[in-house]
């Protein structure tokens, strides 16, 4: 299978200088992959200085097919998805790659080596997860640890995806035959999930029952992030057990 093209989109919401450290990361990256590519950074009203390390990176790291927005107001992740995914219609083929993640430098982009190999072998969702063996957690609480642990057994009993033990980290790269049916469908509001549970419906409104979905173990470096977490622990916890009620 040869991409015709790379899509990334990276939300960020009050990273400071972690999405530059992020990019300075994708302009190492990209150049050795082969394809061409086209990173989407969309700041969802960022009250700290996000945007002048947007700005500066993009200054910094000219090779980068770079393309900025900001949203007003704040949009949450579920909006800044619905914005990148609307970026993608028309533009998105169904031999090109879209890869998510978040923009706080706590996922390592090098690993897009190993879920490209993935896709090449015949995958069409590759999964960076924090449950495979090799995967590593660092500067976690314990209890972050433990309700992550929570809610993925929960999202496993529920929804039982083939090959899927991580349902709600956004570290993704999609075959762009997958996406196409979501971005064929009305917008812009592609996804209907609040807060961070989006990120497990795009997956599972993705993955459909000939959609091969494989997973690769990731390191996750909480201490990378600059910033506090942007998650409300106890709102997204709720807002998960009523995603799994619905049918």
């Amino acid at each position: 299978m040869s991409a015709s093209q790379l899509h990334i989109i990276l939300p960020v919401y009050n990273e400071g200088r972690s999405i530059h450290d992020l990019l300075a990361a994708y302009a190492r990256l990209l150049p050795g992959l082969g394809l061409s590519h086209r990173v989407l950074v969309i700041d969802d009203c960022s009250q700290d200085d996000s945007p002048y390390w947007i700005d500066r990176a993009a200054r910094e790291f000219s090779a980068l097919n770079l393309e900025c927005l900001r949203h007003e107001p704040n949009q949450g992740l579920h909006g800044v998805l619905n914005t990148g995914l609307g970026r993608l219609a028309g533009r998105l083929g169904p031999d090109d790659l879209l890869v998510t993640m978040d923009g706080d430098n706590t996922h390592n982009p090098f690993l897009i080596k190993d879920m490209l190999q993935k896709i090449q072998q015949g995958a069409d969702i590759v999964i960076a997860s924090r449950y495979c063996e090799g995967s590593r957690i660092h500067g976690l609480t314990r209890g972050r640890r433990i309700l992550s642990y929570v809610a993925g057994l929960l999202y496993r009993l529920r929804w039982r995806l083939p090959g899927v033990k991580d349902y709600t980290c956004l570290f993704r790269m999609y075959r762009g035959s997958a996406v196409l049916p979501l971005l064929q469908e009305a917008g812009p509001a592609f996804l209907r999930e609040q807060g961070f549970t989006c990120s497990s419906e795009l997956l599972r409104r993705l993955a459909g029952p000939d959609t091969v979905c494989v997973e690769v173990p990731m390191i996750l470096r909480y201490a990378n992030k600059v910033g506090a977490s942007n998650m409300r622990v106890l709102r997204t916890v709720l807002k998960t057990l009523r995603m799994l009620g619905k049918k």
